[in-house]
């Protein structure tokens, strides 16, 4: 209470002060502007400047008083369509996952229009599209997507690949890759999609390019990589094959492959059954031999017991001496029971091949003593391993020299 009434004894003071300068000198101030002039008192013209920045300061505060408001309510709504967008695209991404594709095309697009990034509302309502068989929506959101300011060009790219590849279009999928490719061989996806362009289009040369990449980016299973390779590989020896001189195309082809692409077994047994089917039986059965000496696969074994190679006779001999570790594998035994065709030797096939089923039941073998014993004449004995056989379901048997039954 004391420090009002002394702050209002002091404004007193200076109103009387001001007063008595007021009356003592007035002062004067001449505004001249062409052939206009205004003239009055300084202290006038104080008064005047004070009005016109308290003006000036109720203005800005009218102006801040009516524009925050605005300012909040625009946030507001922006924050309300933001809100809406997100939860469209949750439903969107709920039908397409549900299969309901109409119902994700119909939530993704719209929205798509309200999101500040609707590139993945725009890359899933195509694949819905897709999916219903609306290939001219797909394509337009498709479209739209590519148009964007901000668009990720691999995205865009991998989906339009699919795309692709679901309708059967394989060459507008590598050119969609193509296009990004830089950065598509960088996404395990991508790498995957080219993998199964390469192979359906038999771009095997492409894909032997491919797999080191692959390799590198170490973010594929191994034994997918591996299915891959033995893929390309047998694609290859295949194309090789069909042109002129295969056996000499098929030597060069496979001496220009990697080392431990040349010990994979299937490729080692595909290789060999390629150089038997153009006559080469002894390069054939060098590939074999110098697999089997360092590693063991029924497989290539198999292919060994089906190989003619320049001497018989020491084939089968070098065959069975592999009995000494493996004395009781099926497939030793149904390959040296057809070895001893090749060597005219029946009852010994027979005894073989025998060993083979009683090791472990399988059709070959059961299909080879049925039609051993039919051409011997036994032919209970081959009805019987007949039936036998078609339990298991057996396939074309090799040509291999058979006994003639006696009248």
């Amino acid at each position: 209470m004391r420090s009002a009434l002394i702050a209002f004894a002091l404004l007193l003071l200076a109103g009387v002060w001001l007063a008595g300068k007021i009356a003592a000198d007035p002062g004067y101030v001449m505004l001249a502007y062409g052939g206009t002039s205004i003239e009055m008192s300084l202290w006038v013209a104080m008064a005047g400047l004070v009005v016109v920045v308290l003006l000036l300061w109720l203005l800005r505060a009218l102006w801040l008083a009516i524009y925050r408001p605005l300012v909040a309510s625009g946030g507001w709504w922006r924050e309300r369509n933001v809100r809406r967008s997100q939860r469209r695209a949750k439903r969107g991404l709920i039908a397409f996952i549900e299969g309901h594709w109409s119902d994700a095309v119909r939530l993704l697009r719209r929205a798509a229009k309200e999101s500040d990034s609707p590139l993945g509302d725009l890359l899933f309502a195509a694949k819905a599209a897709q999916q219903m068989g609306d290939t001219e929506e797909c394509d337009v959101l498709l479209a739209q997507a590519e148009a964007l300011d901000d668009v990720d060009d691999v995205a865009v790219a991998a989906v339009k690949a699919q795309v692709n590849i679901e309708r059967g279009e394989w060459a507008l999928a590598r050119a969609a890759l193509d296009r990004v490719r830089a950065e598509a061989i960088k996404h395990p996806w991508c790498l995957q999609m080219y993998v199964r362009i390469y192979t359906h289009t038999h771009a095997w040369r492409d894909l032997r390019d491919l797999l080191p990449v692959i390799n590198k980016r170490g973010k594929i299973q191994d034994k997918e990589l591996l299915a891959w390779r033995e893929t390309m590989v047998m694609g290859l020896l295949d194309e090789v094959a069909a042109g002129k001189e295969p056996l000499d195309a098929l030597v060069r082809e496979w001496k220009s492959l990697p080392n431990d692409w040349r010990e994979d077994a299937p490729c080692v047994a595909y290789y060999a059954e390629l150089l038997m089917r153009h006559g080469g039986h002894s390069k054939a059965e060098t590939v074999l031999k110098g697999y089997l000496r360092s590693d063991w696969d029924s497989r290539v074994v198999d292919v060994f017991g089906r190989c003619r190679g320049s001497d018989v006779v020491r084939q089968l001999m070098h065959a069975e001496s592999w009995l000494s570790r493996r004395e009781k594998d099926p497939a030793l035994l149904l390959a040296l029971g057809r070895l001893s065709l090749q060597n005219h030797l029946w009852a010994k096939a027979k005894e073989y091949f025998v060993a083979s089923v009683n090791a472990e039941a399988n059709a070959a073998a059961y299909a080879e003593l049925s039609r051993l014993c039919g051409n011997l004449g036994e032919w209970q004995k081959a009805s019987h391993y007949a039936s036998k056989a078609l339990r298991f379901g057996v396939g074309e048997l090799p040509k291999l020299p058979q006994p003639t039954a006696k009248a």
